[in-house]
């Protein structure tokens, strides 16, 4: 409900209503209110909006996560491969001396 005064809106009262369409014109007809589309079709977008970012966030945080196990068995697998030739190395030179 808003509140005008010389040709200024001065304040807004919001009331929030439940319930199907029906019962809602029902409710509101006999005050001469009507549903402000505007400010419902604003909420959805708003819900649909955060709801987006936060799917977007948690593929973003998946990828990552997979991508980091991906780097880490990279990195094991060089690591172990670099002991591994050193020790063969030092093997190797330990049978190469009789």
């Amino acid at each position: 409900m808003k509140t005008v005064r010389r040709r200024r809106l001065v304040a807004v009262k919001h009331h929030v209503v439940f319930g199907s369409l029906e019962a809602v014109n029902h409710v509101l007809a006999p005050l001469g209110w009507h549903i402000n589309t505007a400010f419902v079709e604003r909420i959805n977008l708003t819900i649909c909006h955060l709801t987006h970012k936060s799917a977007t966030w948690a593929k973003i945080c998946v990828k990552r996560a997979k991508l980091v196990k991906i780097c880490v068995k990279f990195l094991v697998d060089i690591r172990f491969r670099l002991a591994l030739s050193r020790a063969l190395q030092k093997t190797a030179l330990v049978l190469r001396r009789p």
